[in-house]
């Protein structure tokens, strides 16, 4: 009897004390508005943190995990046909990359092509880029970033920001982390 009810008990804990992800309504919206999809880890300890409103560098939503050492931020750019720059993503890109990415004289950048099958079927997406850069310590203390941007034509773009200090399973565990539909 003693062991059923610490199993009871360990079960309800687990449950009651079980952090998630919480979106909020407006990068739901967001989402939706571009037609995109977001895949929440349920298998480690993601929790939403708060958005710093006054940021370096804008962004709508972030996510963090103790366990996995990652913090995930996304920014969404929703299609606006008043922007010439928005037919011709890789310009957007390089310019959101170089605002983010850190000056100091040993830097390195790595900017990587996306195979086209992993962009049509995975992500549904029309054109993308992963990049791996030391971040500005006014965006964030991680010493790494890896960065992937997706783009849909007449929809929009989703950066998505990977920090962290060392590489884990995580960062490979997540890279799948948005689609559009």
């Amino acid at each position: 009897m003693k062991w059923i009810f610490l199993l009871f008990f360990s079960v309800i804990s687990s449950i009651a004390f079980t952090q998630k992800v919480e979106y909020s309504e407006a990068f739901l919206a967001k989402l939706e508005a571009i037609g995109a999809q977001i895949a929440t880890p349920l298998d480690s300890d993601y929790k939403d943190v708060n958005v710093w409103k006054e940021a370096f560098q804008p962004y709508d939503f972030a996510m963090k995990s103790r366990k996995e050492k990652l913090e995930i931020r996304y920014f969404i750019e929703e299609f606006d046909e008043q922007k010439p720059t928005f037919f011709h993503p890789h310009l957007r890109f390089t310019r959101f990359l170089m605002n983010l990415a850190g000056n100091e004289e040993n830097s390195i950048l790595s900017v990587h092509d996306m195979e086209t099958t992993d962009l049509q079927e995975e992500f549904q997406a029309d054109w993308g880029k992963v990049a791996f850069f030391h971040p500005k310590k006014s965006f964030s203390p991680a010493s790494h970033c890896k960065l992937l941007c997706l783009y849909k034509e007449n929809q929009g773009i989703i950066y998505v920001l990977f920090l962290f200090d060392e590489p884990t399973s995580g960062l490979d565990n997540r890279f799948y982390a948005v689609q559009f539909q």
